[in-house]
């Protein structure tokens, strides 16, 4: 079964027909978050034909016939971002309260940028943990 995901994600790529999906999408980078044990940059879509793009493709993917079969659903809403690190560690009052410090000024000077994140393609990866997302040469991208 495992050794038959990339086919099945690929079937589920090729039934998604529309050319719009496949044009790169903007999304402005707008400032960094702590999401749990995450940091993240946060992105904004100045376009909201370009959100709506790909909340669209996840909704047009996740409907898939052959995805449902396996009970493969989507579990969160989209939130535009970059995840840039993981805590391994739970953080101390300190920790947090400098970090809380640093983001603060690092989203400060963000706030007069103009870093735009184009996102032009979606592909099957793997994990064996979060740091690493791997690819193989006939795993399905669109």
């Amino acid at each position: 079964m495992l050794t038959d995901f990339p086919e099945i994600i690929q079937e589920a790529f090729d039934d998604i027909e529309e050319e719009e999906y496949f044009q790169p999408i903007a999304m402005k980078m707008i400032g960094l978050s702590v999401f749990g044990t995450c940091i993240a940059m946060l992105g904004n879509f100045e376009n909201e034909d370009d959100y709506q793009r790909i909340t669209d493709f996840r909704q047009s993917f996740y409907q898939q016939e052959i995805l449902q079969d396996l009970d493969i659903k989507m579990t969160r809403p989209f939130i535009g971002h970059v995840t840039l690190t993981y805590f391994e560690a739970d953080l101390s009052e300190a920790e947090k309260e400098n970090l809380g410090k640093i983001i603060i000024e690092i989203n400060e000077k963000l706030a007069v940028e103009n870093n735009i994140f184009y996102i032009n393609s979606t592909a099957l990866r793997r994990y064996h943990h979060l740091a690493e997302f791997l690819s193989e040469k006939y795993y399905p991208k669109i």
